[in-house]
């Protein structure tokens, strides 16, 4: 049974995916005909897409804390996987800052960047300056900037140093930064969330995804800091934000 759901859905993501892509690329061309906000559309379409993602999946998205930023906003999350970015779609109006690596895996490769995503290459420090001058291009009354400063995702049982390098925008412009944190659990019988939800040590994607679409129910808790931060310091900055995350993130340990 298992695997008839996995295969289920992700073929269902697939054609969703497609059916939804076909709808915003339409869009973007009657919109900019007319000369009307393409960035509201795009945001309302994959928030439509982060949301019909989670129904697949069936991931059971509960939000706790403050209120969601608003557009235009900069907010920073711990990173667990890359259903993250469902979530956040979801439940925000705005765009990610992704690493380079994505852009060559086939077709997720070619729709993210066609969807408004910031690429950064972090092997190379040059790049930093160019995505942080990009940044403030993305920041928009109808989009946000949604910032993982781990840098990579992590295996759930603690929250890695956050990097400084790309809070530079909100440090130089002083705006303020949001944070949220998001965690995962799995039902009673299924395999723990640090191991079938969470995406690290490399392991292949296609292999994980097709672990995670078995999975019968994900329960993910998303709690947004009820405080926004500001420093004229990006160290200083990146350490009050990991801080905050860091205190309100609860380990996923074997039993979830």
């Amino acid at each position: 049974m298992k695997h008839i759901r996995a295969v289920i859905r992700l073929l269902l993501i697939a054609v969703y995916t497609i059916l939804l892509y076909s709808v915003l690329m339409t869009g973007m061309g009657l919109i900019r005909l007319f000369r009307r906000d393409a960035i509201r559309w795009r945001t309302s379409i994959l928030r439509m897409w982060g949301r019909g993602a989670a129904w697949i999946f069936q991931i059971n998205i509960v939000t706790e804390g403050g209120e969601r930023p608003k557009p235009p906003f900069f907010l920073v999350s711990n990173h667990l996987s890359y259903i993250d970015i469902f979530v956040y779609y979801a439940l925000v109006r705005g765009t990610f800052i992704a690493m380079k690596e994505l852009k060559s895996w086939p077709l997720v490769g070619f729709l993210t960047k066609t969807v408004g995503v910031i690429f950064i290459d972090r092997s190379l420090r040059s790049d930093v300056k160019r995505v942080n001058l990009k940044i403030s291009g993305h920041l928009t009354q109808s989009q946000g900037i949604v910032l993982f400063p781990e840098g990579k995702t992590s295996d759930g049982s603690a929250v890695l140093p956050f990097r400084p390098s790309l809070l530079e925008h909100p440090v130089r412009t002083g705006l303020p930064v949001h944070y949220a944190v998001i965690r995962y659990e799995t039902v009673q019988g299924d395999i723990p969330a640090n191991e079938s939800v969470c995406w690290w040590e490399n392991v292949f994607f296609p292999t994980h995804i097709y672990k995670l679409a078995m999975l019968r129910k994900i329960i993910c808790t998303v709690r947004f800091g009820d405080c926004e931060y500001r420093s004229a310091d990006r160290k200083d900055l990146a350490r009050h934000l990991w801080q905050e995350v860091s205190d309100r993130f609860a380990p996923m340990t074997d039993g979830g």
